[in-house]
């Protein structure tokens, strides 16, 4: 059985210590997963940390080929919160609405998550917004996956008198009482492919955990005041799968540019199972992780 509230998922998280607003465009492509198309409908739960957990029923109905956008800031809990905030919107098939468990074959879940991308913007009141499109899965989640783990190699952290690079990253569970504490090895690399950086962060459950890449950067490797330099971050994580968002932020502007890191997955479609388990393994031995 599998919680109709996880069959799928599309997770984000506020980003209200920079100064931004949050919303999504959640659209409804499930015309592509014939035996369950139809309207879905959004149920979201808001995360903060230390803090009475949210849940919202049927925020809205999605017919079939349609889209919903959702302001974050009408949602009460996040309005009243100046921290950056776990909030998940569960897109339930219609037909299955109500039902705590369902049946549900594996490749027809799989279908409904990857049938499209969702959108999440961080805008300012004068109007302007940056956003990124992706897919999220139950992580952490026994049915959906029993991998544990994140791989991330990110060569897009920029830093000038100007620019910071942030990493966003959120560890949300849906097994029941989920308590994981997630550990990543985080390291830095220059242009060069030199080591510069090493440690590691922790990320409580259900945590947005925000990280200052930029400030990593040793004041000696900038030779000129507003000389732009560039760095590639890796980070493995070998207990929870973790949702990472890259983003760079313009001091004096206020732009953003957002992106997200695939899974290798996405270009190694066999480090799946005991390969990734390995590879994880080795990774943590190779002179980029180790000592």
């Amino acid at each position: 059985m599998y919680k109709t509230s996880a069959l799928h998922t599309f997770q984000i998280g506020t980003l209200k210590s920079l100064g931004y607003e949050s919303r999504v465009t959640l659209v409804n492509n499930s015309m592509r997963c014939p035996q369950w198309a139809g309207p879905v409908i959004v149920d979201v739960t808001v995360h903060s940390v230390g803090k009475p957990v949210h849940y919202l029923k049927h925020l809205v109905e999605i017919p079939l080929g349609g889209r919903a956008i959702i302001e974050c800031s009408q949602l009460e809990a996040v309005a009243k919160s100046s921290d950056n905030q776990s909030v998940v919107f569960h897109l339930i098939p219609k037909t299955l609405y109500g039902q705590e468990e369902c049946n549900m074959d594996r490749a027809s879940i799989w279908s409904l998550l990857t049938a499209q991308d969702h959108y999440v913007e961080y805008y300012l009141p004068n109007g302007y917004a940056a956003g990124v499109l992706y897919q999220s899965g139950s992580f952490n989640y026994e049915q959906f996956s029993q991998e544990r783990t994140t791989l991330i190699q990110a060569p897009k952290v920029y830093t000038s008198q100007n620019l910071s690079t942030y990493l966003m990253l959120i560890n949300n569970g849906f097994d029941e009482g989920y308590q994981v504490t997630a550990v990543m090895d985080c390291v830095l690399v220059d242009s060069h492919g030199k080591t510069f950086a090493k440690w590691e962060e922790t990320i409580a459950p259900f945590q947005v955990k925000l990280i200052n890449l930029s400030e990593k950067k040793p004041l000696q490797l900038h030779s000129l005041e507003n000389d732009l330099s560039f760095s590639t971050f890796y980070g493995l994580c070998r207990n929870a799968t973790l949702l990472p968002l890259t983003i760079t932020k313009n001091g004096e502007s206020n732009d953003l540019a957002v992106e997200h890191s695939l899974p290798p997955n996405y270009y190694a479609g066999g480090f799946t199972g005991p390969v990734r388990k390995r590879g994880i393994i080795d990774l943590g031995r190779t002179q980029v992780f180790g000592n």
